[in-house]
């Protein structure tokens, strides 16, 4: 599926998805776009799980987003179990470390990549991939931006908190030793529909 040479590894993308009927889904996808186009990414990561009954699971509908984008199915992985930005961090690197990534771009909303950054930084730490981050501009009302804004930062504190427990390593985190208080519900479920 993918090649590499002797000493080269892929680059990839890793795409947070949302509620497959949220704007939100689409802005991640076109700045997931963007960044392909660019030449400098082989792989893309689509990660995210059936957030609404009887719809595909976000990851699979990014999927056939992207490819009708002109992302090839070839260079697409999918990854439907996480129900959580902690979860898309934990379920994406398996597929990262697979395939010998040591660049990674990170692609979620704007609103979100604050959360989204510490959760992956924190799980990454240690594996030598660099990671790098991509905002994808949110158009949102600013009464939605702002529940948002404070969902997100009770999420921060939860992490925050995790990583200040005296029994914290990124590889407990990463073995699912320790467990994260956020499995409350998604960012893109408050009030999307309305946006």
């Amino acid at each position: 599926m993918f090649s590499e040479t002797a000493g080269d590894s892929p680059s990839c993308i890793v795409l947070l998805g949302c509620r497959p009927d949220s704007p939100r889904l689409f802005e991640r996808l076109q700045t997931a776009v963007r960044l392909w186009s660019s030449g400098r990414y082989q792989v893309l990561v689509c990660t995210g799980w059936a957030s609404v009954p009887g719809l595909p699971t976000e990851a699979s509908y990014l999927q056939e987003l992207a490819v009708a984008e002109g992302i090839p199915a070839s260079g697409i992985i999918i990854e439907e179990q996480a129900t959580n930005t902690l979860e898309n961090a934990l379920y994406s690197l398996p597929c990262l470390v697979a395939l010998h990534v040591m660049h990674a771009a990170v692609v979620t909303s704007d609103y979100h990549m604050p959360r989204a950054r510490l959760m992956f930084e924190a799980v990454y730490s240690e594996t030598g991939i660099q990671l790098h981050f991509a905002e994808a501009k949110s158009s949102i009302p600013d009464a939605i931006r702002q529940e948002l804004k404070e969902h997100e930062e009770r999420g921060i504190i939860q992490m925050q908190r995790l990583m200040s427990r005296p029994d914290y390593s990124c590889m407990m985190l990463r073995d699912r030793k320790l467990t994260h208080p956020d499995t409350a519900i998604h960012t893109h479920t408050i009030a999307m529909q309305s946006a």
